[in-house]
């Protein structure tokens, strides 16, 4: 703080006190320096979210165009701790991806025991839809019969 002196109307010096205008400037960048800081912090989990559901719509977005690439059918899996896409006429693993990741859960409304999305050489799919959820934030990923795959989210329950 810088004091500084003064003549007020005849009156003898007076110091006048408070802060200057670049300390004050210097304060507010600090503050939002540090405000930007915790925002992103604060944000990370619903970004992990975001970026888990678009992951795994790239996946499944991808194992359709495997499936009409090779003219075979192709499955999903959904497992405990992992998603495996597989050839579907001899099990051959084209990939595996852990899922969810942590912090987040997931649950998959395919049939079957691990629960299946089933695409076929033509690109259609099994329909049905995937939840992952963190804290109050979802995505569901959505199949249908035609083959069309989309999110929806994020959703605050």
């Amino acid at each position: 703080m810088r004091h500084r002196t003064c003549r007020h109307h005849g009156a003898g010096p007076h110091r006048a006190e408070g802060f200057t205008l670049v300390e004050v400037l210097m304060v507010c960048a600090v503050i939002a320096i540090m405000a930007g800081m915790a925002a992103l912090y604060l944000n990370s989990e619903g970004l992990r979210l975001r970026k888990a559901a678009f992951n795994l719509r790239a996946d499944v977005v991808r194992a359709k165009s495997e499936a009409v690439k090779r003219n075979r059918r192709i499955e999903i899996r959904f497992g405990a701790g992992n998603y495996t896409v597989e050839l579907a006429s001899n099990g051959t693993d084209l990939w595996v991806t852990p899922f969810p990741p942590e912090r987040m859960t997931a649950t998959a409304g395919y049939p079957g025991t691990p629960p299946t999305l089933s695409i076929s050489p033509r690109g259609t799919t099994t329909s049905g839809n995937v939840t992952l959820q963190n804290g109050t934030t979802r995505f569901i990923l959505r199949t249908n019969n035609a083959g069309k795959v989309w999110l929806v989210g994020p959703e605050k329950t």
